[in-house]
């Protein structure tokens, strides 16, 4: 299978021609994409000068769901390089296929860097600040990054540097553990687990600013329950996937802790697996309906209301304490009230009552109940 290199345009549909050649190249370790670096010329209008540039691009070649070739689609790593920018050598991380590091050179001041981006955030790092092209290369657990580098005596030599856990950044010194050395591979001996079919959600919480609610997994669905009041259109999760996988809702892939989703109704995750199998969790989060302290004592202006006793003399009693923001009124048929006293779930008359019907109305912020009572 034969597949053309291009760049592509913000146009559906549309490429330019300027690519040459491509020099390094590097499959990552789905197998399905080759990583690649381009050598391009744009020529200029009329007798304008020809521009010259590199830069990274990404092309599928493999579909491991079909089991066939790919589409050929290519995304570059960066588009619109600034003038006299050029970036190449690229390579994968070893545990991250989303993870990518490379060459920047600058014609314009003559420096050189060493840069990794991860591809599923955007967040890029520059790892190194270089006297020379490095032919960067992740070691096989990604702990370090090797590259080419010139000694303080001029020779040619082999620098290593300590990785922070998110594989794009470094606080660590400059290692140069061989010298009259170049163009480094980190190789390790054993076997590596190609395309992993792992494909799961480990951990799930949604993030508010109350606090953070944890998900329940239970086979393929994630629970939660949110705090009465919050609104669920909008809301930001947080979650760690098997390695090496993806985490789609719809069309779109999921950033965990940024990308935001409805959960006003249940949300499809899917995760995409190394080897192109998938695994679908169904998020379901209910908005938590703190039980009105109202409720439980019956209808409306009824005698069946679960007040006791009735008929009553001096006291009445609920089937369980009030809670919360509540008033108590117990007023007779002119709309006079009388003096209460409420201990846990008894209520008790400060004045004597004469015989007759009276109203206890019970009032929170939702909602407002009145039971009619007799005293005997």
């Amino acid at each position: 299978m034969r597949f053309e290199l291009f760049n592509p345009t913000t146009q559906d549909g549309v490429t330019t021609g300027e690519v040459q050649y491509a020099d390094a190249i590097e499959w990552d370790y789905s197998g399905e994409f080759l990583i690649y670096d381009a050598f391009n010329q744009v020529q200029g209008f009329g007798f304008g000068e020809t521009i010259e540039y590199w830069d990274v691009g990404a092309i599928r070649v493999w579909d491991n769901t079909a089991d066939d070739f790919g589409d050929g689609s290519i995304q570059k790593i960066f588009t619109n390089l600034p003038r006299g920018t050029n970036i190449g050598n690229p390579s994968f991380s070893k545990t991250n296929r989303n993870i990518v590091c490379f060459d920047l050179f600058d014609a314009e001041d003559e420096t050189y860097q060493i840069i990794a981006t991860d591809l599923s955030t955007g967040e890029t790092n520059v790892v190194y600040n270089n006297n020379t092209l490095g032919f960067p290369s992740y070691s096989s657990d990604d702990s370090f990054m090797v590259f080419d580098v010139i000694d303080e005596d001029g020779n040619p030599a082999v620098g290593r540097i300590t990785l922070n856990e998110d594989k794009t950044s470094s606080d660590g010194e400059l290692e140069t553990p061989y010298i009259f050395a170049k163009w480094t591979t980190w190789f390790s001996q054993g076997e590596r687990i190609i395309n992993s079919s792992e494909k799961d959600i480990l951990s799930y919480e949604m993030l508010l600013e109350a606090g953070n609610v944890a998900g329940t997994i239970s086979n393929d669905s994630i629970k939660l329950v949110l705090p009465e009041d919050t609104d669920p259109s909008t809301l930001v999760a947080r979650f760690t996937a098997s390695p090496s996988s993806e985490v789609i809702v719809g069309e779109y892939q999921q950033i965990s802790g940024i990308s935001s989703n409805d959960f006003s109704q249940e949300v499809d995750y899917t995760v995409v697996a190394q080897d192109g199998s998938t695994r679908t969790y169904v998020v379901a989060a209910e908005v938590e309906q703190t039980e009105d302290p109202v409720t439980s004592l019956g209808d409306p202006l009824s005698e069946k209301a679960v007040v006791y006793p009735n008929p009553f003399e001096q006291e009445i009693y609920l089937p369980e304490p009030l809670t919360g923001n509540y008033q108590l009124r117990l007023s007779d048929v002119l709309g006079r009230s009388y003096n209460l006293a409420v201990n846990q779930a008894q209520v008790q008359v400060k004045e004597l009552l004469a015989p007759g019907i009276y109203f206890l109305t019970i009032q929170t912020p939702k909602r407002t109940q009145t039971i009619r009572l007799l005293r005997k």
